[in-house]
């Protein structure tokens, strides 16, 4: 399959998503968003992700690439392109499909414990993914469950973790995020990290200590989301 990865910050890339559906033998064209004029035509595509920045989803139009972006997701939406969202890119399809985005009551860092809701159990997004599982978070704006879609996991701290509607999918969290990528998160977010009151070395610990579960489930999602995408 082809697929488009809209990257949205150089330091917050695709990880082990990327490595996985190119090991699958997929078709991954990595584009810089920050340095694109002009937006390809979705069409060209077979699915899209979208991935995170720092940038808060509701400041978009005050951006021009993110204004450009916001176009290209909307005519991806229209023309029924199967659209998974990662963090900040979850985010923008949230809104795209009318649901509210705002700031959390306090940030999410770290690794934590989610788990499916009833909805999520049943969904072929995360078939054969445990009740409960870890993810690595880092965010501080939270979002709403578009009309008409299904929410699929839930957090203690922000409940809404996880959607879809159709072919249209957001995380609020990461799997695809290893102790490299977290490490540089941490020197470049360090303020963040501070004002959370979390320690470098316990959340590369913590990191450490669940990446081989994450990268599985990574690539269990990956592998599920494109089986939904070329259902139709």
């Amino acid at each position: 399959m082809r697929i488009l990865a809209v990257q949205n910050c150089a330091l917050e890339g695709f990880g082990r998503y990327a490595q996985h559906l190119e090991h699958r033998g997929h078709q991954v064209t990595v584009l810089p968003a920050w340095g694109q004029s002009r937006w390809p035509n979705p069409k060209t595509y077979d699915a899209i992700l979208v991935g995170g920045t720092p940038i808060s989803a509701w400041q978009a139009e005050e951006v021009p690439f993110l204004r450009r972006e916001l176009t290209f997701l909307a005519d991806a939406l229209t023309t029924r392109r199967p659209c998974f969202g990662i963090c900040c890119g979850a985010q923008f399809l949230v809104r795209l499909l009318g649901a509210e985005v705002r700031r959390a009551a306090r940030m999410e860092i770290g690794i934590q414990t989610v788990s499916l809701t009833d909805e999520g159990q049943n969904d072929p997004l995360f078939a054969d993914f445990p009740p409960e599982f870890p993810v690595f978070q880092w965010h501080g704006d939270v979002f709403d469950i578009p009309a008409g879609g299904r929410w699929l996991v839930q957090g203690d701290e922000c409940p809404y973790q996880a959607f879809r509607r159709g072919n249209v999918a957001g995380l609020l969290f990461h799997l695809e995020i290893g102790p490299a990528e977290a490490a540089a998160w941490t020197v470049q977010y360090a303020d963040e990290l501070g004002r959370h009151g979390g320690s470098f070395e316990e959340l590369i610990h913590e990191c450490r200590k669940h990446v081989a579960t994450m990268f599985r489930l990574a690539d269990r999602l990956m592998d599920n989301f494109l089986r939904l995408a070329a259902s139709g």
